[in-house]
């Protein structure tokens, strides 16, 4: 053949019946065509697995057609076919897709026509990502015996679902809710959130009569930690002492660092610096600011205001006792 003289199309042409790509420029298709005649491509390269399909048959109108909650309590279909159409097209995927959208409840308006031992079943299965779009999948079944059926044909109208040989997740969907009919005897309906009754704004029921107050689930109980050790009053004695010596004999500021040393110096004492901050804010103790943004450990002012005139009342006691003794 003379490529100056053919044109483009007669170059698509022969590109197509050899099984090669058609697109690109002339020069492009000219020398993709001279390459598979002179390397004689005129068969795939690697080996394939056909799948021969019936001839589709005319579906029945839609006059024969009846829903499917009329038709009783009848088999379909079973996993091991649905199992079969789907490995044998390698297509694995849209049978687990399938199964998800089924359980989703994404199939609705199912319609059933039966004569002899076939089934055309029709339907429609909402889009995954769009449930206002709908697909309309149809499907031929043979009831060979009992226990046993076989899918014929199916098809579907997205775009992965077109001929007769559809292995699409609209199929999938459509053939698992089909397995459910046949072993409930319930479709399973499309229910739209509109549909539902609203759950929002509803009152809790808590009051006498209500049915959620016979059944209330308890409340979680709050166990509050204790701390790690607690001391008696003897031992809240030394502590007080123990913080009045580092301002009367030491003439330092206290921390809670240095309290916690000389605490367990006096007392077995076996808490940390945390319990330690408890026991002394029990005792009457609180943390004040000073101006210089330090923070100094200073006593309760009504628990001074008591101790006063107690400490006042024995100083003169002393002193009493001291003139006294003098006299004798």
């Amino acid at each position: 053949m003379d490529n100056g003289k053919v044109n483009i199309i007669d170059l698509k042409r022969e590109l197509k019946l050899l099984g090669a790509k058609t697109t690109g420029s002339k020069e492009v298709l000219e020398k993709r065509l001279n390459t598979w005649k002179s390397n004689n491509l005129k068969e795939t390269l690697f080996p394939v697995n056909v799948v021969t399909v019936s001839e589709p048959e005319d579906y029945p109108s839609d006059n024969y057609f009846k829903p499917l909650n009329l038709s009783g309590d009848i088999k379909l279909l079973n996993f091991e076919a649905i199992q079969c159409w789907f490995l044998l097209r390698k297509a694995k995927k849209g049978m687990q897709r399938g199964r998800i959208l089924a359980m989703k409840l994404f199939i609705k308006y199912t319609k059933i026509y039966q004569i002899g031992n076939f089934s055309y079943l029709k339907g429609k299965c909402c889009a995954e990502q769009k449930k206002t779009m709908e697909y309309n999948v149809q499907i031929k079944i043979t009831n060979i015996n009992k226990n046993k059926y076989q899918i014929n044909q199916c098809n579907c109208t997205c775009p992965a679902g077109t001929g007769w040989s559809a292995a699409c997740k609209h199929v999938g969907a459509f053939c698992f809710s089909l397995e459910h009919f046949s072993i409930t005897g319930k479709p399973q309906e499309y229910v739209s959130c509109t549909a539902q009754a609203v759950q929002w704004n509803k009152p809790k029921g808590r009051g006498i009569g209500s049915e959620s107050s016979k059944f209330s689930s308890p409340r979680k109980t709050i166990i509050k930690k204790k701390s790690k050790q607690e001391i008696s009053d003897f031992d809240k004695g030394i502590l007080k002492r123990v913080i009045h010596n580092f301002h009367m004999t030491d003439g330092t500021v206290p921390s809670l660092k240095t309290i916690l040393l000389k605490f367990k110096d006096a007392v077995e004492f076996e808490g940390g610096r945390e319990t330690l901050r408890k026991i002394i804010h029990d005792i009457g103790f609180r943390w004040r600011k000073t101006k210089s943004n330090r923070q100094i450990l200073m006593e309760k002012t009504d628990i001074q205001s008591l101790r006063t005139p107690s400490d006042a009342k024995l100083n003169k006691s002393i002193i009493l006792n001291v003139t006294v003794v003098s006299r004798i």
